[in-house]
C-alpha cells in the first residue's frame, strides 16, 4: 500500500527524548487511540500503532489506523495513515489531531499520488551508475 504520511517536528526543548517524555506522548496518543500498541522501542526509534479517532470535515466522528514513529535524535515524528478511503481533507485532520496530541508541528505532507509521481521521476535512467560500483556475481570473484 502506498504511503500517506506527514513529518512533524516535536516541540521538545531537551536534546534527548527521555523515557518519561515518550510515556507522556503515549498517554496523549491513547486518548485518541485506546487500542494503541507500542510496536518498536529502540535507542533511536519508537513506533506506535492504533486506530485513531478524529472529527471529519463534515463534523462526523471517524476513525482510521495509523502508525506514529518518533525519531529520537532528530525529534521528528512520522505519521502514516493506513487507509486510502478518506478524502485528503480528513487525512489532514487526522494527521493534525495526532500531531496535536504529540505537541508537534507538521512540516511536510506526502500522499500516495505524490509518492508515485516521485517514483516515476526518479527512475533508474535518472541515476548515473558507475559499473565498478555495481555488485558482481560470486562467480566473477577470484577464490
Amino acid at each position: 500500500m502506498p504511503c500517506i504520511f506527514c513529518i512533524a517536528a516535536l516541540a521538545v526543548a531537551a536534546s534527548t527524548l527521555l523515557p518519561a517524555m515518550l510515556d507522556n506522548m503515549q498517554a496523549q496518543l491513547q486518548a485518541l487511540a485506546p487500542d494503541l500498541v507500542r510496536r518498536l522501542d529502540t535507542e533511536s526509534t519508537v513506533q506506535w500503532h492504533g486506530t485513531f479517532a478524529f472529527t471529519a470535515e463534515d463534523g462526523s466522528r471517524q476513525a482510521a489506523t495509523a502508525d506514529v514513529t518518533i525519531y529520537k535524535a532528530s525529534r521528528r515524528a512520522r505519521i502514516q495513515v493506513h487507509t486510502h478511503e478518506l478524502p485528503r481533507a480528513d487525512v489532514e485532520r487526522l494527521e493534525n489531531a495526532i500531531a496535536g496530541a504529540l505537541g508537534a508541528t507538521i512540516v511536510s505532507r506526502h500522499s500516495a499520488h505524490e509518492s508515485h509521481v516521485v517514483g516515476q521521476l526518479a527512475g533508474p535512467e535518472s541515476v548515473p551508475v558507475q559499473p565498478e560500483l555495481m555488485p558482481r556475481d560470486r562467480t566473477d570473484r577470484a577464490h
